[in-house]
Order: C-alpha cells, then sequence, then structure tokens
C-alpha cells in the first residue's frame, strides 16, 4: 500500500478499496490492523509539540528591557537596597507571569484538537462488527457511521443512506452537507468534497460504511495541527519598540551614571556617595514602572473591548491592532449579516421588491417604490406558497432568543418572506397537507414536494436552479392564468436570472403542478407550471459600509474573502464600498496560481475582494500579504481557518460558536461577529499605542531630569540636589501614578484620520527622544535653580535638598498635563475628561506632602518640613517648564509654517 496519499475523492469506491488493499464486505483482519497500526501509529495527535512550560517561562526573560531591571535587582541587593530590588523583582514577576500565561495558548489548540476526537468507533473486522478505541483505526479500516456521532477519522464513503454530515466544525460552514458516494473531481475543494468525510465533523442524519484513508497527523485537523504548532510566534510591534528602546537605554544609563560618577569625583564628592549616586541614576533611568504601566494599559484597552464583545486571548494584541494596515475578513456572517433574505421576486412582466432583513417577519412587497398587497396578486402570492411548503426549515419566536430560524438558510429565507405576508407555514400545511417529497439532490438541482389540494387531487411544489426548473417546465402562471411556456418566455427567464445574478443574489425558480393522483410509474418532476424567480442574499450588516469608510479613511485595506464567484462577489463588494463601479480589484484564488512569488505579493497588494478562496487558501494570502511589510488581520472560524489565525499578525475568531481551535489559535474573539467590531478594536489599539508611547515619554522625562539636575549642580559645584534614596522615592513611588494615568487616556480626536504607524519605526523616534530632553533639561535647570536659591536662603543642608526634590517631583507633576497631549493644552475642544490625571495628581502630591510632614518617611528620606517661604520657591520653579512646554506648542507650528512659507 502506497505511503503517498492518492486524491481519495477523485477514485470510485471500487479504486479507494483497492488502494488500501481491503475487502469491502470483511473489512481488515486482526493481524492486518496490528501491522497497520505499526506502520501508521495510533489515531491520535500525541505526536504534536509545541514548547514547553519551561521553555516559554524562559522566554519571558529574553528581552532587553526584562534584562536591565534584573541587573538593577542585583546592584540593589549588593548596594544593600532590599526595598529597591523586592520593587523592580515585583514588575518583573508580574510582566513575565503575564506573557507566560497568554502565549501558552498554542498548546491549548492542540489540546483543543485532540478533544475533538471520538473516543470509540464502531468498525468491520474479518465480517463483524465490533466497537474499539478511535486510537486503534488504521487506514483501511471499514467504520460505520450513524447519525449523531462524531467522526473519527478521515473517510471515502462506501455506502451511504440520506448521510449528512455537520462540517461547520472544520469548514466554519452552517449548512449540512448531504454526502454521495460517487468520485469528484480532482481539483474539487475540501468543503465540496461529498463523498468524504472528515476527523472532528459531526454525522447530523442518515448512516454509511466509509473506509479509513488517513488517521492522526496524516488527517485534516492532523495536518492542521502540525501548521499550528510549526509557525513560530511572531513579536509584535510593542514589542519589537520595547525591545530597540531597551538596546538604546543601555547606552544612555551607562554614559549618563558615568558621566555623573566622573564629574562628581572631580568635585571632591566623596567616592562613596558618589558611586552610590551613580548606581542610583542607573537603576532610576531604568523606568522601573514601565512594565506594569504597559500591563495596565493594555489590561484597560481589554476591559473596554468587551465592553465592546471583543475577548483579548494576548494582551499585546490589543496594541498591535493599532498598526494593522490590512484586515482580510470573511464576506458571510462578518461583513454581512449572516442571514439570508428574500429582496426580489420576478414574476411574468414585472419585479417585486421585498424590504426587511433577519428573521424578523416584518416588511413591504414593493412594485415601482409602491406597496402591494401580496393577496391582490395571485402570482405573487402562489410564489410565497410554494417557497414555504417545498420546505423544511421551521421558523419560530420565544421571548429568549426572538424571531429565529432552523433549517437550511435559503428555505428560512422563504419562509420569511412568506410571514411577511401573513402566510404562516403551520396554516399553510393544514391547508395543504403535505403527503410525500424527492429531496433536493447535487445532480438534480430541484426539491419536490406533494400536497393534498384542498378542491382535491395533487398539487406538486417545485423550487431549485433555474436552468433546471425551466427545462421542467411546460406552462407558465400569469395573472391572466395559465398558457404554455414560450421559447421567448424561456429567453426572458433566462436574461432577468443572469440580471438578478449580476446583482449579487442567489436565484431560485418556483414552479408548480396538478396531479390528478400519485402513480409509480409517472414522471413526477416533469410538466411543470413556471411560477417566477426569486432572489435573496445576505444583506450587509447596518454599521459596515461607514466601518469600511473609516477603515479606507485611517489608511487600512480592508479585503473581502469569500467562497462566491467574482461576480456575486464584485456586486456584494459595491454595495459595501469596497468597491466603485469600474473598479477592478478583484480574482479568483486560481488567478493566483501561476504568478511568480514577487508578483502574487503585487497582485494581492492592490486587491480588495478575493474570491472562490476556501479557508486553506487563507494562510496563503496572510503569508504573501505579510511578505508585503503589513500588518495583517485575518478572520475566521472554522478548525481549518486555524492556521492562518495563528500566522497572522492579529488572528481574530468570528463568533462565540467559533470552533475551539479556532478560538485557541486567534489572538482574540469578536463574539457578535460584526466588522464593525474590528474597526472599534484599531481604533481602541491605536489609541493604546499612543497611550504606552506618552507614558514612555513622562517616565524617560522623569528619570533624565534626576541624571541631568545632578549633573548640573555637581558641574555648578553646589553639591548633589537629592540624595540616592529620594531619587529612588521619586521614580519607584511618586511617578508611577501619573504614567498610569497617561497610560488610561481615552484618545485623541481623530486618531482614526491618520495611516497606520509604520511597525519597524521605534516606539520612541528621534524626534521624541530630542524633545523628552529638552523638556529633561528645562525641569532640571528649573531644580537647579530652585536648589541654589534654598542653599542661599538656608544654606547647605537637608532644607536645600528637599526644596530640590519637591521642586523635581512637582514639576515632573505638572508635565503630566504636558505629556496628555503634543498639542496646546488650553485650545478650544481640549477634552478634561481623564478622571485618572486628577486622581494621579492627587495620589502623587498626597506622597509628596507625607514625604515632607510625616515623621517615618522624613527619616526614611532625610527630608525636613517645609515652610511658607519654600513653597513659593517651590511653586515658581516647577510651574515654569510647564509654561515654557505649552508655549512651545502654542508658538513652534506657526515658526514652521513660516519657515516653510516659500519666499516671495
Amino acid at each position: 500500500m502506497a505511503r503517498i496519499r492518492p486524491p481519495w475523492h477523485s477514485l470510485t469506491a471500487d479504486e479507494v478499496s483497492r488502494q488500501l488493499q481491503v475487502d469491502p464486505t470483511v473489512g481488515l483482519s486482526a493481524w492486518q490492523a496490528k501491522a497497520r497500526l505499526r506502520r501508521f501509529g495510533p489515531n491520535s495527535f500525541g505526536q504534536i509539540k509545541g514548547p514547553t512550560d519551561w521553555e516559554l517561562l524562559v522566554a519571558q526573560f529574553k528581552n532587553i528591557v526584562m534584562v536591565l531591571l534584573l541587573i538593577a535587582t542585583g546592584i540593589s541587593l549588593l548596594t544593600g537596597d532590599v526595598f529597591d530590588a523586592v520593587a523592580i523583582f515585583t514588575a518583573i514577576l508580574l510582566s513575565a507571569s503575564i506573557g507566560f500565561f497568554t502565549e501558552s495558548r498554542a498548546e491549548r489548540a492542540l489540546e483543543a484538537l485532540r478533544r475533538l476526537a471520538s473516543p470509540t468507533a464502531r468498525v468491520l473486522r474479518a465480517g463483524n462488527e465490533e466497537e474499539i478505541p478511535t486510537s486503534e483505526l488504521v487506514p483501511g479500516d471499514l467504520a460505520v457511521l450513524n447519525a449523531g456521532g462524531r467522526v473519527p477519522a478521515d473517510m471515502r464513503i462506501l455506502e451511504e443512506d440520506d448521510l449528512t454530515v455537520d462540517e461547520a466544525a472544520l469548514t466554519g460552514e452552517s449548512e449540512r452537507v448531504d454526502k454521495q458516494i460517487g468520485p469528484l473531481p480532482v481539483d474539487t475543494p475540501l468543503a465540496d468534497r461529498a463523498n468524504m468525510a472528515y476527523l472532528g465533523t459531526t454525522v447530523a442524519g442518515g448512516h454509511a460504511l466509509a473506509v479509513v484513508v488517513a488517521t492522526g497527523q496524516a488527517t485534516e485537523l492532523g495536518r492542521i495541527g502540525r501548521l499550528i504548532a510549526e509557525i513560530p510566534h511572531e513579536k509584535t510591534p510593542l514589542e519589537r519598540g520595547v525591545e530597540g528602546f531597551g538596546r538604546r537605554l543601555i547606552w544612555i544609563v551607562v554614559g549618563a551614571s558615568a558621566l555623573v560618577t566622573v564629574v562628581g569625583l572631580g568635585r571632591r564628592v566623596p567616592l562613596w556617595l558618589m558611586l552610590e549616586t551613580g548606581v542610583s541614576l542607573a537603576i532610576a533611568a531604568v523606568p522601573e514602572s514601565l512594565p506594569t504601566v504597559t500591563t495596565v494599559a493594555l489590561a484597560w484597552g481589554l476591559q473596554r473591548l468587551v465592553r465592546r464583545n471583543v475577548v483579548v486571548r494576548r494582551l499585546a494584541a490589543v496594541e498591535t491592532l493599532g498598526s494593522t494596515t490590512a484586515v482580510c475578513a470573511d464576506k458571510t456572517g462578518t461583513l454581512t449579516e449572516g442571514v439570508m433574505t428574500v429582496t426580489a421576486y420576478a414574476l411574468d412582466g414585472e419585479t417585486i421588491r421585498v424590504t426587511g432583513t433577519g428573521y424578523r417577519p416584518e416588511g413591504q412587497f414593493l412594485r415601482d417604490s409602491s406597496p402591494v398587497d401580496p393577496h391582490d396578486r395571485p402570482q405573487l402570492r402562489l410564489a410565497l406558497v410554494v417557497g414555504a411548503l417545498c420546505n423544511n426549515a421551521a421558523l419560530e419566536v420565544n421571548a429568549e432568543a426572538g424571531w429565529h430560524g432552523h433549517g437550511d438558510p435559503v428555505e428560512v429565507a422563504l419562509l420569511v418572506a412568506a410571514a411577511k405576508a401573513g402566510l404562516r407555514k403551520p396554516d399553510l400545511v393544514g391547508e395543504y397537507p403535505r403527503l410525500g417529497e424527492i429531496s433536493f439532490a447535487e445532480k438534480r438541482k430541484q426539491m419536490t414536494t406533494f400536497h393534498r389540494a384542498p378542491a382535491g387531487g395533487v398539487l406538486s411544489f417545485v423550487k431549485g436552479a433555474p436552468e433546471v426548473v425551466v427545462a421542467a417546465s411546460s406552462g407558465f402562471f400569469t395573472p391572466e392564468g395559465e398558457r404554455p411556456l414560450s421559447d421567448e418566455d424561456r429567453s426572458l427567464i433566462e436574461a432577468r436570472n443572469q440580471q438578478m445574478a449580476d446583482e449579487g443574489l442567489r436565484v431560485l425558480a418556483l414552479a408548480y403542478r396538478r396531479h390528478a393522483r400519485l402513480a409509480a410509474d409517472q414522471p413526477l418532476e416533469g410538466g411543470l407550471s413556471f411560477v417566477g424567480l426569486v432572489g435573496m442574499t445576505d444583506p450587509p450588516r447596518p454599521n459596515v459600509v461607514d466601518a469600511i469608510r473609516r477603515c479606507k479613511e485611517a489608511g487600512i485595506r480592508p479585503v473581502m474573502i469569500t467562497g462566491d464567484q467574482r461576480r456575486t462577489a464584485v456586486a456584494v463588494a459595491r454595495e459595501l464600498g469596497l468597491l466603485e463601479d469600474g473598479d477592478r480589484r478583484a480574482l479568483e484564488m486560481s488567478e493566483l496560481a501561476g504568478l511568480a512569488g514577487s508578483r502574487t505579493r503585487e497582485v494581492l497588494s492592490q486587491i480588495s475582494v478575493i474570491a472562490r478562496a476556501t479557508p486553506e487558501d487563507k494562510l496563503q494570502i496572510v503569508r504573501v500579504l505579510q511578505e508585503g511589510g503589513g500588518v495583517i488581520a485575518m478572520t475566521g472560524d472554522g478548525i481549518n481557518d486555524a492556521p492562518a489565525l495563528k500566522a497572522a499578525h492579529i488572528g481574530i475568531a468570528l463568533g462565540a460558536g467559533a470552533a475551539d481551535v479556532a478560538k485557541e489559535a486567534a489572538d482574540m474573539v469578536i463574539t457578535d461577529n460584526d466588522f464593525a467590531t474590528i474597526v472599534v478594536a484599531i481604533e481602541q489599539g491605536r489609541t493604546i499605542y499612543a497611550n504606552i508611547r506618552r507614558a514612555f515619554r513622562f517616565l524617560l522625562t522623569a528619570s533624565f531630569s534626576a541624571i541631568l539636575a545632578i549633573l548640573a549642580a555637581i558641574v555648578a559645584g553646589i553639591g548633589l540636589p537629592m540624595l540616592p534614596l529620594q531619587i529612588l522615592w521619586l521614580n519607584l513611588i511618586v511617578h508611577v501614578f501619573p504614567a498610569i494615568a497617561l497610560a488610561l487616556e481615552p484618545g485623541e480626536t481623530g486618531i482614526m484620520k491618520h495611516p497606520p504607524r509604520d511597525p519597524r519605526e521605534p516606539i520612541l523616534p528621534w524626534p521624541l527622544l530630542a524633545s523628552i530632553v529638552w523638556r529633561s533639561l528645562l525641569i532640571a535647570l528649573a531644580t537647579t535653580i530652585a536648589f541654589y536659591s534654598a542653599q542661599r536662603l538656608h544654606g547647605d543642608g537637608p532644607q536645600a535638598v528637599t526644596i530640590a526634590l519637591a521642586t523635581l517631583g512637582f514639576a515632573i507633576m505638572l508635565h503630566m498635563f504636558n505629556a496628555r497631549s503634543e498639542r496646546f493644552l488650553f485650545r478650544p475642544g481640549q477634552r478634561w475628561n481623564n478622571t485618572y490625571v486628577w486622581l494621579a495628581f492627587g495620589a502623587a502630591l498626597g506622597l509628596q506632602l507625607l514625604a515632607f510632614y510625616a515623621p517615618p518617611l522624613q527619616y526614611v528620606l532625610r527630608t525636613v518640613p517645609l515652610a511658607m517661604e519654600d513653597w513659593v520657591i517651590i511653586l515658581v520653579w516647577s510651574a515654569i517648564p510647564a509654561i515654557l512646554v505649552e508655549l512651545s506648542k502654542l508658538l513652534w507650528p506657526r515658526v514652521k509654517r513660516g519657515r516653510d512659507r516659500p519666499p516671495n
């Protein structure tokens, strides 16, 4: 038996049996089963391995900021500062724990795959039916499938009796699949392989005999599991930005600390004091509270997203959304309602439009924008009756779920349309009792039901593909009564069908026939009277058009992925605003097959609609778009979406009903399936990144201000303005609250009017670093002058040091308001609604006052109480930097405009 797997769906049942060397009447013998179990291994995913828990834990410490913090902890312990060491190490543990627990989701995704396996299976071996553990199934086993059971391996169906399979967990398609035994073309997509049954799917009805063709990792689920395990973890833009920032910070820390130490020694400051000060400055220059602030910002964004129907599985993914350059979204259920809705009936010479969406039977029937009563139009009423009775679905209402449908979405749509005219299926069934049915089959492409007519005899109602129903029709039901169906009629119906399809509608034909009686020897589906065409669509979600417009304004390219043919996809895309009239940015996946790599990237970078795409194609789409340098978000809900969800920068599982494997592989879950919710999440991601950058900038300004103030005082020869423990008090305690408040800013207006930032851009580019240095110099200079003024007033002692500490602390507290925005603080429209800023100011103020007036803290920090004249110095010099920064915001744009103005 060949190890290479042939395209089983393209072979006949006999060919499959021969390939697998099994007698389809008796199955494998016991020794054959044992030999194959040794050869192919157990039917399980036990060998699919992701990273171990230890490897995940160690990985959390492999970034430069964490290494700096660990070094700072060690230095604190060596110098005896146990309090500082404990504070820093707590921040390290918090950050590492969050990373460990969120990144272990890949292994849980593999575990979700394992849970999909049925524990036992019924097989035919040596002519006897027996029950065995699914782990013992081998290729060639004959398995018995019954309604309600899970498919225990990948199988080729040999015999079936009304077999239907729910493949939603694998393909994401909610419609049950009718199975058959005949061979299919080699290139048939997985979701259309009606002669196959796959591991993890569920038998919805009927029963079958099938031969196992793949087990364990060789199954479709196993292939997906391998892809999940093999896809490496991609660092987010924030993680890359922090890492680059950490590398810069190393040089800043070492340089600044060394410079201060050398200058201090040159000024004959005691060696031990300068060494301790240098170490303290090194620790102070590393923003120890940064992991905490970042975590708070991400967690706050997470909570806001939960209220907007977004469940985030990985914290850093919230920020990554802000860098998104393209969102690849499924059409059905994400861009559209996911509920088929009848929108038009094409009858003899007229078109009746139907309003209303969803399951609620509310809407109007319009002809040329004027309402019509279906009961006054026999042809329209008959079309509604045919659609409602040639139907196995149900439309129900209850207090909890409201109006909802059960069954095929197309049939539910026909029931809703009839109910809008007051024609309820239970009432119609009472008037036309059902006698029998010829179910829909792919080969026939139509369905027929038989009913007892109120006046006697039998009526058959038919719905199906227009070309099939028209070919089976000889009559035409018109407002004037029945007449023969002419060739001209057939041409007009074909043209109308084409027109409706071009509008993006799914079209069915409706017909009926009168029978005096039913007889086995007479054809039952010929000689029909054609009634009309019904067009239905999955309408756009209410907020999607606006959401797509907002995406485009924000420089984000929405890409619609659908299994529909291109003509239908383009019609829907135009309705959504993805494409304009004449816009040809749409293609089918098959068109990419012959393109080289660079050409594929070039083509996909300009495409907004990808038609005839399967879930398996999504991984290719993600990888190609990522090669182009974009940050890609991908949606999905089926098991075979999981590799693409994990590979994407942002994997988005759609709906609470998404497969567990898809949820585990994704970074977030959108519980309402709405594309507009994704856009809200992107906006939140941009806000979070802006807030983290604000907090970075604030913390660095605070740290650099302390370093520069000490350097300036030493260079000026006026002594040390602050003691090492006082520096750490400001850095680890006082400045944490303003930084957290800045991380909780609600966001500036117009944040979605700008293009996405370059993911390669450092979190603090040079212009921002320059502004940090400029603001730090202002605060350091003000602190130094206040220190010098205090020395003139009180002499060189603890009073002057306390005034310097208070001035620096208050200047940084006021700088929190500067850091809220890069625009003038008192401009019209500026929002002052961040309560956290005022709470942080109050907390920082309270802590500073305690440091000056609470005896225990006075003793630890070596401070003294401050008099009223001291507060005059403190308030004046701490306010000056904040005022100058605001004036620079007001004047710099005007200077820049004048400089950029061309000469006369």
